[in-house]
C-alpha cells in the first residue's frame, strides 16, 4: 500500500510554531551522561537495546519539555522519558512497582497534584496495555483511533509534572476548567501526530505476499499510524494525499489550540485571579504545553532525521 512511495514533509515549525520558541536544559549534557551511564543500564541490561536508547536521546526531549526546571527535579522527570521507552519496547503490563517520580513528587508538593499524576500515570499504563492486548484485524475509524492513542502517547503523565517540575502551586478549578481540557487534549493530538510521521517506517514491514514475488505493505499487530488509517478511509493509493490530510488536521489543532488558550485567558475565572504569583503559575501551565509540542517537533526532527523543521523527505522502504 505505501511501499516505495517517497513523502515531503513540509517545515512544520515555520508553518505552524513559527512564533513559538522552546529552551534546551542547560544540563541536558550532564542529565545524558548520568542516565545512560547509570539508569540506562541498571534498567537495560541488553547492549543492543542500550545502544538504542542512547540514540534516541531522551534527554533531549525531557531537556525540551521542562527547560525551566532545576536539574534535581528534572532528573526523575527525565528518567520517566528513559523507562517509557524502555518499558513501552518490553510491554511488561505487570505491576508499576517502582515510580520515583511520583515519590519525588510526595516531597514539598501538594496532594492534590500527586492525585493528579498518579491518576494520568496509571490511565496510561493501563490504556497501553490494553491497546497491546488487542489484535486488530480492520482499521478503526479515526475518532476510535485518536481517543485510544490520546491515552497511550504518554503525554498527560508529562503536563501533570509540570507543578513539580517548576515548583508550581496551581488550584484544581484550572485542571478542571474546559478549557485547559482542551489545550491537553490539542498538545497530545500534536505529539500523536509528528510522532506517527516520524515512525511510520518502524510501524510497517514489507513481507512476501502469495507465490509472486511482490511485496506489501502490511501493519506489525495494530494500526499504529496516523499515514495508512488515513489512506484507507479516504480510499487514496497515494500516501502523499493521506499526509496532506493529516497535516491539515494537525494545522487545525493549532487553530483549537489557540482558540482554548483565548478562552481561558479571558474568562470569569482567571479574570478574577488576583494573585499575581497564581496568574504567573498559570502561565508557566499553559507554556508547558507549548514545549510539549514544539519540543517534541524538534527532538523529532533530528531523531528522525527527515527534517521536520525543514522540508524533508521520508521513503518507505
Amino acid at each position: 500500500m505505501i511501499e516505495g512511495q517517497t513523502l515531503q514533509v513540509p517545515d512544520l515549525v515555520a508553518s505552524l510554531y513559527s512564533e513559538w520558541t522552546v529552551e534546551r536544559h542547560p544540563d541536558e549534557e550532564q542529565l545524558r551522561h548520568e542516565l545512560e551511564d547509570d539508569f540506562v543500564v541498571r534498567w537495560c541490561p541488553d547492549p543492543e537495546k542500550r545502544r538504542k536508547m542512547r540514540k534516541g536521546d531522551f534527554a533531549q526531549v525531557a531537556g525540551y519539555f521542562w527547560a525551566g526546571s532545576s536539574l534535581e527535579r528534572i532528573r526523575p522527570l527525565a528518567e520517566f522519558m528513559y523507562w517509557y521507552f524502555i518499558w513501552d519496547d518490553e510491554i511488561d503490563c505487570g505491576d508499576l512497582q517502582s515510580d520515583k517520580i511520583g515519590k519525588s513528587l510526595q516531597t514539598g508538593h501538594s496532594r492534590e497534584a500527586l492525585a493528579r499524576y498518579a491518576a494520568s500515570m496509571y490511565n496510561f499504563v493501563n490504556a497501553v496495555c490494553n491497546v497491546q492486548q488487542q489484535w486488530m484485524t480492520n482499521f478503526p475509524p479515526w475518532e476510535e483511533y485518536m481517543e485510544t492513542r490520546m491515552q497511550t502517547v504518554g503525554i498527560y503523565p508529562c503536563l501533570m509534572t509540570m507543578e513539580y517540575a517548576y515548583g508550581l502551586n496551581t488550584p484544581n478549578w484550572v485542571y478542571n476548567h474546559p478549557s485547559i481540557h482542551a489545550m491537553f487534549q490539542e498538545t497530545a493530538f500534536s505529539c500523536i501526530i509528528v510522532n506517527d510521521i516520524v515512525s511510520l517506517q518502524k510501524e510497517l514491514i514489507a513481507i512476501p505476499t502469495n507465490n509472486t514475488g511482490h511485496r506489501a505493505t502490511q501493519i506489525v499487530d495494530q494500526i499504529d499510524s496516523v499515514i495508512p488509517l488515513k489512506m484507507f478511509h479516504g480510499g487514496h493509493r497515494d500516501a502523499q494525499t493521506a499526509l496532506n490530510e493529516v497535516l491539515g488536521e494537525l494545522k487545525e489543532s493549532r487553530v483549537r489550540l489557540d482558540e482554548a488558550e483565548r478562552s481561558f485567558l479571558s474568562s470569569a475565572e482567571y479574570c478574577g485571579v488576583e494573585w499575581r504569583q497564581q496568574r504567573d503559575d498559570i502561565a508557566v501551565l499553559i507554556q508547558g504545553c507549548k514545549n510539549a509540542i514544539l519540543g517534541n517537533l524538534k527532538w523529532s526532527s533530528v531523531l528522525s532525521e527527515i527534517g521536520l523543521d525543514g522540508c524533508g523527505r521520508l521513503t518507505v522502504d
